[in-house]
């Protein structure tokens, strides 16, 4: 055995120039990992099969004031509401969370069958990408000077698309399905997280969770944040962001989620209403799914029920 390990090397020597192939390898892999989770795949999940066991699910489109068509993808429970109607999720980027958030309220569900079923909405763009760039960078993106604008272009549509939610989307829900007010959340990722705090910020009775992940706080300089906020004559029941722990900040990141959410809870009448969440080992597109999972959790179970990952 070890004269037929030692012929193999004497025939095939790691040469230098074998070596400096193996570290070329591995830095491409390396290379298209860190692409993988900076881009996200474009291709929109299929909605699994056990989805259907739980969940009613329609697919229906609603126009804005400003002709911009959205998809919007409902998930109603089969059980019948309770007394006080039926807890309910609202996610942007729908196309692509909808699916993936269903599978990850019922694994949680199965874990905790006494939670009650939400219904689960996912708010996406007319398209067949699961993102939309262009699109969701002008709807969730707010406003900016002319002279942020030349640095950060795209933006700008985040107060029409809250136009569209409060005006068309909720009176559209609220018309047809029993809900329970106290229990609404509202949860974007990335520049989605961006559009959370803008209706935050804005319109903060709008919904009575709120989760922020991984919000691009990099994107015109944090500069939509207000010295003071709305929150102290309206404040929400939950805030929560989070941001993986592996996640690079950029040059033009004035300030961070942590210190967002310090900021928030200083504010607050009840300051451990505000939380900080840090998902350990996570980059900005492996949050997601714990980002969800948080969300669904908060919103549904009662304390000390579902573990959640420890908060800062």
């Amino acid at each position: 055995m070890t004269t037929n390990a030692q012929s193999s090397l004497a025939t095939h020597p790691i040469s230098p120039k074998n070596i400096q192939k193996w570290v070329k390898i591995i830095i491409l892999l390396f290379l298209n990992v860190i692409a993988l989770d900076a881009k996200p795949s474009q291709e929109i999940p299929p909605i699994s099969d056990q989805s259907h066991t739980l969940f009613e699910i329609q697919s229906l489109y609603i126009r804005s004031k400003t002709n911009t068509n959205y998809h919007i993808q409902i998930a109603k429970p089969h059980a019948p509401a309770p007394q006080n109607g039926y807890p309910i999720l609202y996610m942007l980027d729908g196309n692509a969370f909808f699916p993936r958030a269903l599978d990850i309220f019922i694994s949680i569900w199965r874990q905790y069958p006494q939670i009650t079923i939400p219904i689960i909405i996912g708010i996406g763009h007319d398209s067949p990408l699961a993102f939309d760039t262009k699109a969701r960078t002008f709807d969730y993106m707010p406003t900016l000077d002319s002279q942020l604008a030349a640095k950060f272009s795209g933006g700008g549509g985040a107060k029409d698309f809250l136009d569209f939610i409060t005006t068309k989307l909720l009176p559209h829900i609220h018309k047809n399905y029993s809900i329970d007010s106290q229990k609404s959340a509202f949860f974007g990722h990335s520049f989605g997280g961006i559009f959370a705090l803008f209706v935050l910020f804005n319109a903060p009775q709008t919904f009575s969770h709120y989760i922020s992940a991984s919000p691009s706080l990099w994107w015109g300089e944090a500069s939509f944040i207000p010295t003071r906020t709305p929150l102290l004559t309206h404040y929400p029941t939950s805030i929560i962001i989070t941001r993986g722990s592996k996640e690079v900040g950029k040059d033009t990141e004035v300030i961070n989620a942590q210190k967002l959410a310090l900021t928030l809870s200083q504010q607050s009448p009840n300051p451990a209403s505000v939380v900080y969440i840090e998902l350990e080992g996570k980059t900005h597109g492996g949050s997601i799914p714990d980002a969800m999972s948080v969300a669904i959790k908060n919103l549904l179970c009662a304390p000390n029920l579902c573990p959640i990952p420890s908060k800062k």
